[in-house]
């Protein structure tokens, strides 16, 4: 991904990346943060693009028009382009969560819910950066003693 990664910034005409908070994704659901982190990208790319492709889901973009793809990075080279940066840039995010929080191993598991990522929940807790509404963390709060 890394190779794919930088030969796809140094060629794209444009790219952008948004990242949503965890309260943000807490309070609107992960669809909806994911929609917003769309929309934010697509307002504020340059050049604007003709036409928006969506992994899986669709958006309401009111000037341009747009079509969902079912599993459109397998199938879709935009699309496949924008998982990888979308992944590369996570996965940096999650190395850089690891100097905070070096207890959870974020460097190994990138935040995926792994048995090790499920183990040092289980020991540690969930840190700050943990988003709550995600089942298995408040599976995690409610069993944990206070």
């Amino acid at each position: 991904r890394e190779v794919l990664y930088h030969k796809i910034f140094t060629q794209a005409l444009a790219y952008r990346v948004s990242v949503i908070p965890r309260t943000q994704i807490d309070r609107q659901g992960v669809g909806q943060a994911n929609r917003q982190a769309l929309l934010q990208c697509v307002r504020g790319i340059k050049p604007q693009p003709d036409f928006i492709l969506v992994d899986g889901f669709s958006i309401d973009y009111k000037t341009i028009p747009s079509r969902a793809v079912i599993r459109g990075d397998a199938s879709v080279s935009v699309i496949a382009a924008a998982s990888i940066i979308a992944k590369v840039t996570r996965d940096r995010m999650m190395i850089k969560l690891h100097r905070q929080y070096p207890e959870y191993g974020f460097d190994k598991h990138k935040g995926y819910g792994t048995a090790l990522h499920r183990r040092q929940l289980g020991k540690h807790g969930p840190a700050p950066v943990h988003r709550r509404s995600f089942q298995p963390i408040r599976d995690i709060i409610k069993n944990r003693p206070m």
